[in-house]
């Protein structure tokens, strides 16, 4: 059963990918790849199998903040949980 920190973390981390979508628009995508691409060189070279935590050794090894932050941590939630697209999404029967 999920702790209620686990709950609300996982909360704060979706609001950080809709924020990201808001904030980057038609450049989301994009971005969460090049994003995507720096997570998996600090999971290669510090071998951590979980996104989540290669970006917040990306985040606190790089000092980043505010909106870097946002789109680090997005990125890794793409790579958890992709966003799908509506048009491409399998419809409920």
């Amino acid at each position: 059963m999920a702790v209620e920190s686990q709950i609300r973390l996982a909360a704060k981390l979706y609001e950080m990918r809709d924020t990201a979508k808001r904030f980057l628009g038609d450049r989301y995508a994009g971005h969460m790849a090049d994003l995507r691409k720096m997570i998996e060189q600090v999971q290669s070279v510090l071998h951590i199998e979980e996104p989540l935590a290669a970006a917040t050794k990306l985040c606190t090894a790089n000092s980043l903040d505010g909106v870097a932050v946002i789109y680090v941590m997005a990125a890794a939630v793409e790579m958890i949980e992709p966003t799908q697209d509506p048009a491409t999404a399998e419809q409920p029967k």
